[in-house]
């Protein structure tokens, strides 16, 4: 069985990573594959995309998938697909599935991997039935950062929090539950909650500020040697 973990990875950082592989081990998966979105429908364009605007998301995108290659270099189990790159925007989970159903047949036996942030909102991923009666779905614990602030008034990473209990996470399942009997919801109960967050490193590089902890060296160097972020 293979873990789908899809994200903007926006940069990669060590709680993506943390937690794929708890996830991997804890329910004694083959490998996870790592899936960049090139524009998330929940974040999607405001206007009509323009062949500047492509050659922009492709450039990030980019820059995306090296950092993505720079921090799986060390992780035998974990691959990066990009597929996303070469399909419409913005980028349905639920389209994704279905090319690597039809192209990549080994990955047919998958899993995704979730934040307990998306469960309120999955019924309105497109063709959320269709993806939950095809696919176990993998939640984690998040912990979010208020407002995803990296508190610019702080050299600390972190900051003001906003943090799910367990029963809470528990409660958004069996809701979902209710609605697909058919879905395979498991809750990695014991995930540590994990201080990173994407948001908060991208808001501390543009004030100037360390991400040092946050991210694999490899990354921290690339970043800092092309002044990304800035």
């Amino acid at each position: 069985m293979t873990g789908l973990f899809f994200g903007s990875f926006n940069p990669i950082h060590w709680g993506h990573l943390i937690v794929a592989d708890i996830i991997r081990r804890e329910y004694r998966l083959d490998k996870i594959c790592f899936i960049p979105s090139l524009v998330s429908p929940f974040k999607s364009l405001t206007n009509t995309p323009t062949h500047r605007t492509n050659q922009k998301l492709l450039a990030q995108f980019q820059i995306k998938i090296t950092l993505l290659e720079l921090a799986l270099a060390h992780w035998d189990k974990f691959k990066l697909l990009t597929i996303e790159k070469s399909l419409p925007v913005p980028s349905y989970t639920y389209h994704t599935l279905r090319v690597l159903r039809k192209n990549h047949r080994r990955y047919n036996k998958a899993g995704l991997i979730i934040g307990e942030d998306n469960l309120n909102y999955f019924n309105q991923w497109k063709a959320s039935a269709w993806i939950l009666n095809h696919y176990p779905i993998y939640i984690y614990k998040r912990q979010l950062n208020h407002l995803e602030q990296a508190t610019s008034n702080s050299s600390k990473p972190g900051g003001d929090t906003i943090t799910t209990s367990t029963p809470e996470i528990q409660t958004m399942i069996k809701k979902l539950q209710k609605t697909h009997p058919n879905a395979k919801l498991n809750f990695s109960a014991h995930m540590p909650l994990l201080p990173f967050s994407s948001t908060v490193i991208r808001s501390r590089l543009a004030a100037q500020k360390s991400i040092d902890h946050l991210v694999p060296q490899s990354v921290n160097n690339y970043i800092a040697h092309h002044n990304l972020y800035r």
